[in-house]
Order: structure tokens, then sequence, then C-alpha cells
């Protein structure tokens, strides 16, 4: 169904749902959403990717049930359950605005405009209010609001984002990820 570096992992089977063998999809950040003019896909379970042609798609687009042409029952879509799912890169729809898919800002380096390098994108977390940049800083992880008023600039051809903390934000939303000493 075509060459590896065309295919993108969107996510995982989270559940069936229905009689027929519909299955759940976790996408794997936050921005991705299958739209129903897709039609097929790759589903992975032990290293293995086996491709399967979509009959339908329902439900919400961050989380949407798919019904496959191969798989008829309830019992043969749990065996699905867990399965890395990837899809066409071409597939996703052209994204809107200045942010760039999650998936592409891994390992981007991230610039405050007072305080220099910081370290580098690890992540994106989705959250109620808003999502959250994973930064990776010396040993520490930092967790930024994805909104205007931090998050300034993506520059794509440098692979950096430019930033604008206030001050003391480092100090009090720095995650320290080395185990504490036992005194």
């Amino acid at each position: 169904m075509g060459a590896e570096a065309e295919w993108l992992l969107f996510g995982t089977v989270a559940k069936t749902h229905g009689l027929k063998g519909e299955l759940v999809l976790r996408p794997l950040y936050p921005d991705f959403k299958l739209q129903k003019k897709v039609k097929s896909l790759q589903m992975e379970l032990g290293g293995s990717r086996v491709p399967f042609f979509i009959g339908h798609i329902s439900g919400n687009p961050g989380s949407p049930q798919i019904l496959l042409e191969d798989l008829n029952s309830m019992k043969e879509a749990l065996t699905w359950v867990g399965a890395k799912v990837w899809i066409r890169q071409e597939d996703l729809p052209a994204k809107k605005g200045k942010v760039p898919y999650y998936y592409s800002i891994q390992g981007y380096q991230v610039i405050d405009k007072h305080l220099g390098l910081l370290g580098k994108v690890t992540g994106v977390e989705e959250n109620p209010a808003h999502d959250l940049l994973v930064i990776s800083t010396d040993g520490s992880e930092l967790l930024v609001p994805m909104i205007e008023q931090f998050v300034k600039a993506f520059h794509v051809n440098e692979a950096q984002i430019q930033i604008d903390l206030p001050e003391g934000y480092m100090q009090a939303f720095t995650l320290d990820s080395t185990p504490d000493d036992a005194d």
C-alpha cells in the first residue's frame, strides 16, 4: 500500500464498539483528525503491518470509529485492540493557521525571548484548557501552554519555536524528571 516514508503513525486502537466490530481509534496527537475521505490504513501488531480498506468512518474526528472491510465481528475486532494505526501523510487535512502538526515539531529547539535556548520539544500533551508543549530542559521537563501569549512563532526551516515566558515561569512550572535524593 505504499512506501514506508509516506506513512505516519496516527495512533492506536483504543477499544471496540458495537456488534459489527467497529474500532475506536485514539490519535497520538490532539491535532490529528481522521477525515471521512480516508479509504485505507495500516494496523500493526507484533511488528507486522497489515493493510485494511475502511468501510465506514463515524463518530468524533478526534476519536473516530471505523469499520474495516475485512473485520466482520466483534471477536475479530478484539484482536486489534492496542494495535498501532498508520495513515498516509497525505490523508491528514491541510493544516490551517501558523501552528504545524504536532508530530512535526518533535525535536524542535525551543528558544525563549529572554532566556535563550531552553531545550527540545519531546511532545505535546492534551489538556482541557489548551494543549501543552513538553520541553526537555537539562534533566527536567517544562510544560508550556500552546497559546499565543507564550508561543510566538514556529520557524519550520530552522526547526525552532520562539516563546516568551513570563518572569519566574521556568522556576514555577519545571518538573524535575530525576528521582529525589533520600535523606
